[in-house]
């Protein structure tokens, strides 16, 4: 999958990619790898998680407990991807356009 989107990119020697999803950074290593070298990555990651954090603190809505994941989608997903990111078996509730 990854090959496919990335190859206009290595064939035009990019350097430097723009992570636009928060869940992007997990596969950094796998862009590197089929890019076949080092690249400069601008993530948007740690901004939305920090913007995230401060809303959640001014409405009071802080949880110090232990996190819960839950996996939304709103199209075909293969969860075994979701198992080789995160290394645990999740399950993914599809969504549709009106939920």
């Amino acid at each position: 999958m990854l090959e496919g989107w990335l190859k206009p990119m290595r064939d035009a020697n990019v350097d430097t990619i723009v992570l636009g999803c928060t869940h992007y950074p997990l596969v950094k290593n796998a862009i590197e790898k089929v890019m076949g070298r080092t690249i400069t990555f601008v993530e948007s990651a740690d901004g939305v998680t920090n913007r995230l954090l401060c809303l959640l603190e001014q409405k009071g809505k802080l949880h110090d407990g232990e996190a819960v994941l839950k996996l939304f989608a709103t199209g075909p997903i293969k969860t075994e991807i979701i198992h080789n990111i995160l290394g645990e078996k999740f399950s993914v509730r599809m969504l549709n356009s009106l939920q």
